[in-house]
């Protein structure tokens, strides 16, 4: 299984703003290839700064691959990167 874990930025979002970001964010859960879906606001003091968090799993590498090439994806980055100030991005396979 692969896990494609994304961090966000976005402090200055009011209600609203949050709202239509996680409602974009979610578009994501129907691209072919995705397994499961996750996405919530940080509630804790370790995150240094990271706001949001989405986790993807996917079966294969190869679903990854497809799923950023995707329209939805791609569509979905550009408008994130307009609301949020950084993100960080880390894909894993797990193995347990």
């Amino acid at each position: 299984m692969i896990d494609h874990v994304i961090a966000f930025k976005a402090p200055d979002l009011d209600a609203d703003e949050e709202k239509e970001l996680f409602a974009k964010l979610a578009e994501l859960q129907h691209v072919p290839g995705v397994r499961e879906f996750s996405l919530g606001r940080n509630f804790g003091a370790r995150s240094r700064g990271f706001d949001v968090c989405m986790r993807i799993t996917f079966d294969t590498r190869e679903d990854l691959d497809a799923y950023e090439a995707h329209p939805i994806h791609r569509e979905v980055v550009a408008y994130n990167r307009q609301v949020t100030q950084e993100h960080i991005c880390f894909d894993f396979e797990s193995t347990v």
